[in-house]
């Protein structure tokens, strides 16, 4: 059977798809919105990208790795770019007033086509607190516990931020390379 690179970056991104869930502290739900925009995307020198973590992000970060590293799994590897394209959607979603996966095809595509990744998963939450309270409603949720417990995924990135109001909305990102 003969597989073209079109057909693989097409049976990741459908891979992908999967790989992400919502999660919101005032609303339990784990719908997932595909509202996707495929616009091509530019090449960057991943190695000139940097982001600058708050201290939130390196907490949520270091919870999420001393999780995956209790069970027998190997810690993620933080990558800037991908915090980067972790940061779009955050502004976004900040922006919006609610949590979503809108153009998650974008994303995934700029991170296969420049880290580059062989697959891409997102969770997102909004209305937590602390780095502590996040990551347990995550693992508290199937979907959400299945993509940090996935031993595929060996590269992250993470955004958090505020709104006008104090609610925090987070994104984080991981990927298999």
């Amino acid at each position: 059977m003969r597989i073209s690179v079109k057909n693989l970056v097409i049976i990741s991104l459908l891979i992908s798809t999967i790989s992400f869930t919502s999660c919101s502290k005032d609303d339990a739900s784990d719908d997932i919105y595909l509202n996707e925009d495929q616009a091509a995307t530019t090449s960057v020198n991943k190695n000139t990208v940097t982001y600058n973590y708050s201290n939130i992000e390196k907490e949520t970060l270091e919870v999420i790795n001393t999780y995956r590293e209790s069970i027998g799994l190997n810690s993620l590897v933080t990558i800037d770019l991908i915090s980067t394209q972790a940061e779009t959607h955050t502004d976004y979603i900040v922006k919006e007033g609610k949590i979503s996966h809108d153009k998650f095809n974008t994303r995934a595509n700029f991170l296969i086509k420049n880290l580059p990744a062989k697959s891409i998963g997102e969770n997102v939450a909004s209305g937590f607190s602390s780095a502590k309270s996040v990551v347990n409603a995550w693992l508290n949720s199937p979907t959400h516990k299945a993509i940090i417990e996935n031993d595929n995924y060996t590269h992250t990135g993470i955004s958090i931020k505020t709104d006008e109001n104090g609610k925090k909305y987070f994104v984080q990102l991981f990927a298999v390379r």
